[in-house]
């Protein structure tokens, strides 16, 4: 057995009075020390074969007993750890109802064997590939007693129950039903928005709230906006003879030499490339704004596909979501939206792509700007090819233009290469805001 120090360990920013665990990263893998204060139930010998069980019925993620020994902990659990960590405040409305479902159905296994889970909150979730959600705090898992409280029914219809009723009841709640899922909903404001119509049955035996509280997330639907994206590309419409579009060669050509480990596609819309990528055994992190797409994603990675490494989350290209970085970042048929629709200047459009990758960036240039297939008589000032190639080299040793035939009718496009993300950018001093014109 290994003797180490609890200096050899990296330790999560967020610290809990948890008596039972400690939570903390060795050599890049999430670990989970068992206290000698933890209830009796989580120091037997046993443990294994209980954390087993649980994670054959899908409620937490395999872990297994690893041979290091660092005091105080009795024993050391490594857990999978998963790449590309999503807060719950970015999380769609369908894996915060998947959430939901997962901690009440836990609840009803354990109470079938004496026990419970305590601190209800979001952040004991985690994605893992494919989007599905588990339980990851075994800390939280108590031994039932005569005189336990409902604390933590209290917590699930907080931070779990709330923002699922608030979600539902229109699409233009989204973020606030997304922070408060974060970071929960009081009870007065859940009665000032009226969540509930009628609401569950949240008295008498403990198994028969759990199970109304179950019924009821299983009822909610959700409603999305129809945008002009909702239904650009399909991802329930992918199969292999898409191979054959002259840009998906392309794109597929360059996929295949880079080999990325991770990659993060930014405005994926429903998946249609994070699939492409995710089936070459890439682990892949698909972010868009629009849930309506995202919703189509959800569905898609259930059943055949559940074996693809790809999550996804509610992001607007960086405005937001903060944090994740891949081997490579894929940008497509977005650029033009956000310098002539959004008013992007392209020091900053270089710069947010920049930030997701640590390696290779690829990205299009659309020459017709938002008119597609037919040239406009002019197009707005500052948008050239070469300008936005002269920003994204401030931040990649080069950048290579590949241009391709397109057939008749088809959107001409320019893919851009960015290969060797710099440490630090051309002109370090000089901030990307700080560029005069475009």
């Amino acid at each position: 057995m290994r003797i180490l120090q609890l200096t050899d360990f990296k330790w999560n920013t967020e610290i809990f009075l948890d008596t039972q665990t400690r939570n903390f990263y060795y050599n890049g893998t999430y670990c989970k020390g068992i206290l000698p204060s933890a209830e009796e139930h989580m120091r037997i010998s046993s443990l294994q074969y209980f954390l087993d069980t649980c994670a054959d019925n899908g409620f937490i993620p395999k872990m297994r007993k690893i041979n290091i020994h660092a005091d105080p902990f009795i024993a050391i659990y490594k857990q999978n750890t998963e790449y590309f960590h999503v807060h719950p405040k970015y999380w769609h409305p369908k894996s915060m109802k998947d959430a939901a479902l997962l901690f009440l159905q836990f609840n009803l296994f354990l109470l079938e064997k004496g026990f419970y889970l305590h601190d209800a909150h979001s952040h004991n979730f985690v994605m893992e590939q494919n989007g599905r959600v588990k339980w990851c705090d075994i800390g939280s898992i108590k031994k039932m007693s005569f005189d336990i409280k409902t604390s933590d029914i209290d917590e699930c219809i907080r931070y779990l129950i709330y923002p699922i009723a608030l979600r539902q009841k229109s699409w233009k709640f989204n973020e606030w039903a997304r922070l408060s899922f974060a970071n929960g909903l009081t009870h007065d404001l859940a009665r000032e928005f009226s969540l509930f119509d009628p609401p569950p049955q949240i008295k008498g035996p403990r198994k028969r709230i759990l199970e109304s509280l179950k019924e009821w997330v299983e009822s909610v639907h959700f409603d999305y906006p129809q945008t002009t994206w909702s239904n650009y590309l399909n991802v329930a419409d992918w199969h292999e003879s898409i191979l054959t579009n002259a840009r998906t060669k392309i794109f597929h050509s360059i996929f295949n030499a880079i080999a990325p480990k991770t990659a993060i596609d930014i405005a994926a819309n429903s998946g249609f490339f994070s699939v492409l990528m995710a089936r070459q055994g890439t682990q892949v992190l698909a972010l868009d704004p629009d849930e309506g797409a995202l919703a189509q994603l959800h569905a898609y990675l259930s059943g055949e596909n559940a074996s693809l490494k790809l999550k996804f989350a509610v992001d607007r290209a960086r405005t937001t979501y903060t944090g994740a970085v891949g081997d490579l970042a894929i940008a497509l048929a977005l650029t033009h939206h956000l310098f002539i629709s959004q008013k992007f200047s392209w020091p900053l459009i270089a710069h947010t792509l920049a930030s997701y990758t640590h390696d290779y960036l690829l990205t299009e240039f659309m020459p017709n700007g938002l008119s597609c297939e037919q040239r406009p008589a002019t197009l707005p000032a500052g948008y050239h090819l070469d300008i936005f190639r002269t920003h994204l080299e401030r931040y990649f040793e080069s950048c290579e233009i590949i241009e391709y035939p397109i057939h008749e009718g088809e959107s001409p496009r320019i893919f851009l290469l960015c290969k060797g993300k710099k440490t630090e950018p051309t002109d370090v001093g000089k901030p990307f805001w700080a560029f005069e014109g475009s």
